[in-house]
């Protein structure tokens, strides 16, 4: 009974041993001041940190504007991890068994050594079509650097840079603007095909016809017409011994202003969208706003007369 009763004494003793020795294990603190090429070199700030204790807890920060950050955990070997944006990754184990600072460096990204070259073949079309020279290129590499330069007279172009995602925007009077984003991760060759812009509307010739009271009325000589044409291009005259007057312009909405000394002026906006002849009609001051109808075709006119 006694030699039972002394071994419950002993293991509950020996387990409160244990307790104790673990709880009281401190954790430390570990302030690390991170360098840019060698111990000696500038602090960096915003090091992105991480990594695990000696007993696997995670911790992580970055570094302020003195390349500086403090972590805490319990002592041991600890694992880390360093990373920011063009510098190479920095992984280690360090043991730290203890309250202090200790230091890192971190490498810059040898751009040279991880650059691409990117050789583009534009076509006209399709990716079947004629190779296309004097195409003008611009665009960014995936760090931002601005390129340009023009497709040779292969319809070619080669273009060196970060490698990631790259902009490029493809230029050439005749065809239409191509903006695109493409990934260029490695050194290879690729192709873009421009669609050419479709060609200017061939110009229409109204005839306007300008007559006193209505359409019925005698025609105005001496009325002077201006305006624009869909394209905003001006054009101006004024009517002859018949009243008529022709002009020329791109097909779509255009704008009139028909004036003459004693009549009221007209102001219009009609859609002019082939070749046809207009009746306008002026009426004197006392009278009221003259209006513009279109005509199917000139003999039309003359059956009115």
């Amino acid at each position: 009974m006694n030699l039972g009763c002394h071994s419950a004494v002993f293991i509950l003793l020996a387990l409160t041993c244990l307790t104790f020795t673990a709880c009281s294990q401190e954790k430390v603190y570990l302030t690390m001041h991170i360098h840019e090429g060698d111990l000696n070199g500038t602090l960096v700030s915003d090091v992105h940190v991480t990594g695990q204790d000696a007993v696997g807890n995670d911790f992580g920060g970055i570094t302020d504007s003195n390349g500086v950050l403090t972590v805490t955990g319990e002592p041991g070997t600890w694992k880390f991890k360093f990373e920011k944006d063009g510098y190479d990754t920095l992984s280690l184990n360090y043991d730290v068994m203890e309250t202090h600072d200790a230091a890192a460096y971190l490498t810059k990204i040898s751009q040279l050594d991880s650059q691409v070259a990117f050789t583009m073949h534009i076509h006209e079309g399709d990716l079947n079509g004629t190779l296309l020279s004097g195409v003008r290129v611009i665009g960014q590499d995936a760090a931002g650097n601005s390129f340009e330069g023009m497709t040779d007279s292969n319809g070619a172009l080669s273009i060196e840079g970060q490698p990631g995602a790259w902009n490029f925007s493809f230029e050439k009077e005749g065809y239409k603007p191509l903006s695109l984003n493409y990934d260029v991760m490695e050194t290879h060759d690729a192709a873009a095909y421009l669609i050419k812009a479709p060609s200017s509307n061939s110009p229409v010739y109204p005839t306007l016809y300008v007559h006193e009271g209505d359409i019925e009325g005698p025609t105005l000589s001496g009325v002077r017409i201006t305006g624009q044409d869909a394209n905003g291009d001006d054009f101006e005259g004024i009517t002859g011994s018949d009243g008529a007057l022709s002009v020329s312009g791109q097909p779509g909405t255009w704008q009139f202003v028909f004036k003459k000394d004693g009549y009221e002026p007209v102001k219009a906006s009609y859609d002019v969208t082939e070749t046809q002849d207009f009746i306008v009609y002026l009426t004197k001051i006392d009278q009221s706003q003259g209006h513009m109808v279109p005509l199917q075709s000139s003999s039309s006119r003359n059956q009115n007369n």
